[in-house]
């Protein structure tokens, strides 16, 4: 059984406060730019000059004690023109930066919850907020237990979703608002499979693919098709075309 208190109390805990945020095994970036800056025999005085940053934090940046610097964004600032001074890539230092400075925010965190840990409210806080985490091969049971239960009920979502939504159906000919001189068309469209199909409240037979087909007689003047298609528990779908027959 594992609860916050005894995190508190771990000798994990206590190392991680023994480290006073000096990220040194794990100090890339420092030891990337200090190596580089000896690579090329530049003293850290000129250093300091050539990048009019105080040695002080150029040392502290090289070293990775990011507790002596003044805060996040005068970092970056630092670390972006101390990198391009000694010409290394800029971005991947960044990268390092981001990463390590992470871990620095991290160990910081973990230091205040040290130093306050003795408080009443925080004795109070952690009382009442004392999680405890069994892991046994009936936890793991539950979890998938869980999981078949989601994906189940997700797939049951989607079947009533797809039972319930009209079918799709696209009029291929014709468009709408069509102006022509014959008083008859072929009316021809493609429609979900299982689908009925209705021109004008008349059934229409579709192939296996879902295309259908229909000749319809026109009069003079406007004419409104109306085309529809649903399944046994859909809602209907309606789509219409207005067709406008002048004499030839």
């Amino acid at each position: 059984m594992f609860n916050f208190q005894e995190l508190i109390n771990s000798a994990f805990f206590r190392k991680r406060l023994n480290q006073k945020c000096e990220i040194r095994q794990n100090n890339i970036l420092g030891k990337k730019l200090n190596n580089k800056r000896i690579s090329q025999n530049i003293k850290i005085d000129e250093a300091e000059k050539a990048v009019n940053i105080q040695k002080k934090y150029l040392l502290a940046i090289e070293k990775g004690n990011y507790n002596k610097l003044p805060g996040q964004i005068y970092i970056k600032n630092f670390v972006k023109k101390y990198a391009k001074f000694l010409r290394l890539d800029v971005n991947i230092c960044l990268e390092d930066l981001e990463r390590e400075y992470f871990l620095f925010e991290h160990i910081k965190s973990l230091q205040y919850i040290k130093k306050r840990k003795n408080n009443t409210k925080i004795k109070k806080f952690l009382n009442f907020y004392n999680f405890h985490f069994l892991i046994t091969p009936k936890f793991f049971k539950n979890i998938a237990i869980i999981a078949i239960f989601l994906l189940c009920f997700t797939y049951l979502g989607a079947e009533a979703k797809n039972i319930f939504n009209p079918p799709q159906i696209e009029i291929i000919y014709p468009p709408n608002n069509l102006v022509i001189e014959k008083q008859i068309i072929t009316i021809k469209g493609r429609v979900e499979k299982g689908a009925n199909v209705f021109i004008n409240n008349k059934n229409v037979l579709t192939n296996i693919d879902g295309i259908f087909t229909e000749n319809i007689i026109l009069q003079s003047g406007i004419n409104i098709i109306k085309i529809t298609a649903n399944k046994k528990y859909s809602k209907t779908n309606i789509i219409f075309r207005k067709i406008l027959v002048v004499k030839e």
